[in-house]
């Protein structure tokens, strides 16, 4: 039967691979008919239902040798890979091979399994049952979070690759494995009466069946059907799993006998865009005051120049050649009791917003001050209501004014861009505390391009993010 319905079927020409299935299949006869006739011989006499039993019984005997010859290479050989079709989604011997470098990693620096071992929700299946006897195990799900990098080996699948980037950054080394496969399928799926009828007609695609069926053998299955990602490297479907392994830790593992392998030259993505540039003035001076700790500047539309004096608690407006004009401010603390509108408490940002007036972030005081040109107090707001909730900062420390006059204020503590209008009237905030595109952790620096578009250093998320001027 192979030799018929097999990709190389007899009479087909004279080239030697043909002939060579024509002579496979002519010695398959002869056999056939000198057995047959071999039986016929044996069986001589025999009633028809005394053959027929012993036909079932020969069946009988082939079904439970191919049954047997099943269950040991599912249960013995392909228990654990992709070919096997018995199974459905089940997850990759690379996945036990991660447990057993945690266990030597663990073992060799604790003598226990007491090491520290944080995984995702992808991988929570199968690590949940392996992990069962490591005491300081966190199954952290999809919340990631800079606490994370206390772990010396984490595990994520493919929905947080992305997202631990800032946990992990440089000081991880890292290793992509198969987490999980399931069956091919293209065996079932537009599956018709049609196509099945098309694939048995043809030998190249009968054979690749048969071996697919008999062998889980997808070599030839891989050609006929055009399908090349019918190898355990290359199998689709199937989702992927990256361990990181701190390099402190590794660099304890090597001292046991294990050489790590060079690093490659880190690349400066910015070295390209350096350039040297000497400053065309330097101030170092507001009036007769030495600055200390100046952290913010903001140019009003007449050019001259508004600077946070952050540790001598003041504002100090220099003109466009930095000349001093005046300084406002001095040092008061919410903590010791109400803190009077004019005085601050490090003060780290400021704007000038369009019809000239200066808003600053008085950062340890919790509030933000609006003054005009000439450092006359207007008005401030520590607090403001969200919803029928009574809410106010922690630590502001960026602030930016609009073309339309709203005001922008990086609660830094809180993590979180709140708006308001010029009047300190509370219009809508976003952001909260994580590491994924949207999130924040400490955002300090803000700007308001020309667009509208809002730019916001997100300080420990090592990043810049840009959020359009609507809900987008």
């Amino acid at each position: 039967m192979n030799s018929l319905l097999g990709n190389n079927p007899p009479f087909q020409g004279k080239e030697l691979f043909q002939l060579q299935g024509t002579s496979t299949f002519l010695l398959a006869i002869l056999g056939t008919l000198a057995t047959g006739l071999g039986l016929f011989y044996l069986l001589k006499g025999w009633s028809g239902r005394t053959f027929a039993r012993l036909l079932l019984l020969v069946l009988a005997a082939l079904l439970a040798v191919q049954t047997a010859r099943t269950a040991w290479r599912a249960a013995f050989i392909d228990y654990d890979n992709a070919r096997e079709l018995l199974v459905y989604a089940h997850s990759t011997e690379d996945m036990k091979n991660t447990v057993e470098q945690i266990e030597t990693i663990s073992k060799r620096l604790y003598g226990d399994k007491s090491i520290k071992i944080a995984y995702d929700n992808d991988v929570r299946y199968p690590y949940w049952w392996y992990m069962r006897d490591y005491p300081n195990k966190n199954d952290f799900g999809a919340e990631v979070t800079r606490s994370l990098q206390d772990y010396p080996i984490i595990v994520v699948g493919t929905s947080n690759f992305a997202r631990i980037e800032p946990v992990v950054r440089e000081d991880y080394y890292q290793y992509e494995y198969k987490r999980m496969w399931w069956p091919n399928e293209d065996l079932y799926q537009n599956l018709s009466l049609s196509r099945i009828l098309g694939d048995l007609k043809s030998p190249a695609k009968r054979s690749a069946l048969w071996e697919l069926w008999f062998n889980r053998d997808y070599t030839e299955y891989s050609l006929a059907f055009n399908n090349p990602s019918l190898t355990l490297a290359t199998w689709s479907p199937a989702d992927n799993a990256r361990m990181f392994i701190r390099k402190d830790v590794a660099a304890k593992i090597w001292e046991f006998g294990i050489s790590p392998e060079p690093e490659a030259p880190r690349v400066d993505p910015y070295e390209g865009g350096l350039i040297d540039l000497e400053p065309a003035l330097a101030i170092n001076i507001g009036g007769e005051l030495p600055f200390n700790a100046p952290r913010d500047i903001a140019t009003a539309p007449d050019g001259s120049l508004f600077v946070a004096d952050s540790r001598n608690h003041r504002i100090v407006h220099l003109d466009a050649q930095g000349l001093f004009l005046n300084a406002w401010g001095g040092y008061g603390n919410v903590l010791d009791g109400e803190v009077p509108g004019g005085l601050f408490n490090e003060p780290w940002g400021l704007a000038v917003g369009p019809d000239g007036l200066v808003y600053v972030a008085d950062t340890w005081n919790h509030r933000i001050q609006v003054f005009t040109s000439e450092g006359e107090f207007l008005r401030m707001w520590s607090t403001f209501d969200v919803l029928g909730i009574v809410d106010g900062f922690w630590g502001p420390r960026g602030i930016a004014v609009d073309k339309d006059n709203r005001v922008f204020v990086t609660d830094t503590g809180k993590q979180r861009v709140v708006i308001f209008d010029s009047q300190g009237n509370y219009l809508t905030q976003f952001g909260s505390l994580g590491l994924e595109a949207g999130k924040l952790d400490e955002p300090v620096g803000i700007d308001i391009a020309e667009d509208g578009r809002v730019y916001i250093a997100d300080t420990w998320n090592y990043r810049v993010q840009v959020f359009a001027p609507d809900a987008s």
